[in-house]
């Protein structure tokens, strides 16, 4: 369960890595890799984000452990697999 702590921390990642606010944030677990988790944000000037973001970078804050990338479909179906 992505809890609204959990939400609030990945939106200041996705907020310092794209360096603007975001206006929607959606984040979803790999149904098979339980650390990793996917996240759409919509930013304030419209631009949607899409990233994996693992515990790890939650935990610690660092956006050098996001990546920045793209889905099939949201929500997507298994995420980590992809990498």
């Amino acid at each position: 369960m992505i809890t609204p702590d959990m939400l609030w921390d990945i939106k200041r990642l996705v907020e310092t890595y794209a360096e603007q606010a975001v206006q929607k944030i959606e984040a979803v677990r790999d149904p098979e890799f339980s650390d990793t988790i996917a996240v759409q944000a919509t930013m304030v000037d419209g631009d949607v984000f899409t990233f994996l973001v693992s515990q790890h970078a939650i935990a610690v804050g660092n956006i050098d452990d996001i990546d920045e990338v793209e889905f099939e479909c949201w929500p997507p179906r298994s995420i980590a697999a992809r990498l």
